[in-house]
């Protein structure tokens, strides 16, 4: 009996030493004077995150190809941080190298310095469907805006971040989906998968260079989005903004649209966005902002740091656990589409 208290007793003492130094550690958020390039402004989420930064007194590059657009987000921007903010602005492809290498070099002689963090939230959503019935040209669009987008914006402006030797950061806005993979996300599903497999290796390669990166999986999860997607709204995205798409409704939960702009859906952004600054301030990689998404983060974790290992660990036998009787519940309740047992619809 005695053994089993000393036992716990030292399980419970290491998650609070390793929480304890986790706190001891961490890099804060102090981000004034830094010189911030923002994609994504465009969505309330991405305006929300950008917000949080200008207030802390960064200097704010936005970048994106609608000029229109990106002036109204540095309009909000002052509002929060008054007009004197130092927000630059360019317009151009994302997925344009010689634009963005531009874009970066005219953001950097703006503020005067190179580029010290990277947020790029950008992000093209596909209305949920079986993979079969996805266009495409939707699927590379996606591919383009979630992914490629930011391999260009990253390599175009990591040489100038890497000779400043400043203490650099590159933040991912993913979404939680991306973490289980739900029925009928499977049009975008390897998009956001990309980011966190770019994250995981810039991660490794730049601790060389004092860089640290972050992925957010903003969202709550949804087993099957077709069950909800019957009124999904396809958002307007970096390629569309302020047009409407093929795919229209409402939308489900994980797989949120970025453009409700309605009182309540913008208190719910600058929520996730103040999660996420907490999620720097701590240091931390992953940072999700639901209980289940923080479930799902630790089953899939892989090899990426742990926000605390020891606790993690302990919590993972249960996760487990429950996450194998969610799987069974949920498969249960899968209906098979009205074509489905035939190849001719492939």
């Amino acid at each position: 009996m005695e053994s089993g208290w000393i036992a716990l007793i030292v399980l419970v003492g290491s998650c609070v030493l390793s929480w304890l130094w986790s706190l001891l550690t961490a890099p804060r958020f102090n981000v004034r004077g830094k010189h911030v390039l923002f994609t994504g402004t465009e969505n309330p989420l991405g305006l929300a995150i950008a917000k949080k930064y200008v207030k802390k007194g960064a200097k704010v590059s936005l970048i994106g190809p609608t000029m229109e657009v990106l002036k109204a987000a540095q309009s909000e921007l002052q509002k929060v941080a008054g007009e004197d903010a130092s927000v630059f602005v360019f317009e151009c492809e994302l997925v344009d190298s010689k634009q963005v290498e531009q874009a970066v070099q005219e953001a950097n002689t703006f503020h005067g310095r190179a580029t010290d963090h990277i947020v790029y939230a950008a992000s093209r959503r596909i209305k949920p469907g079986y993979f079969w019935e996805q266009d495409v040209a939707l699927m590379k669009e996606a591919m383009d805006v979630n992914y490629l987008g930011a391999v260009v914006l990253i390599k175009a402006a990591l040489p100038a971040m890497i000779e400043a030797k400043n203490r650099g950061r590159i933040v991912f806005v993913s979404s939680v989906d991306s973490l289980e993979f739900p029925v009928g996300c499977g049009a975008c599903s390897g998009s956001k998968s990309a980011i966190r497999g770019l994250a995981d290796s810039l991660r490794n390669e730049l601790l060389l260079y004092n860089i640290s990166v972050a992925v957010f999986y903003p969202g709550t999860s949804s087993y099957n989005l077709l069950d909800t997607s019957k009124s999904f709204k396809s958002p307007a995205t970096s390629n569309e903004a302020g047009e409407e798409s093929a795919n229209e409704g409402s939308i489900t939960t994980g797989y949120s649209t970025f453009t409700d702009q309605s009182p309540a859906a913008t208190k719910s952004f600058d929520k996730k966005a103040k999660v996420l600054i907490n999620g720097l301030w701590l240091g931390q990689y992953s940072i999700t902002t639901t209980w289940n998404g923080f479930l799902l983060r630790m089953l899939s974790n892989g090899v990426a740091p742990r926000n605390n290992t020891f606790l993690e660990w302990i919590f993972l036998f249960f996760v487990g656990g429950y996450h194998f009787l969610r799987q069974k519940v949920k498969e249960t309740s899968l209906k098979a589409p009205t074509r489905a047992g035939t190849a001719a619809h492939v």
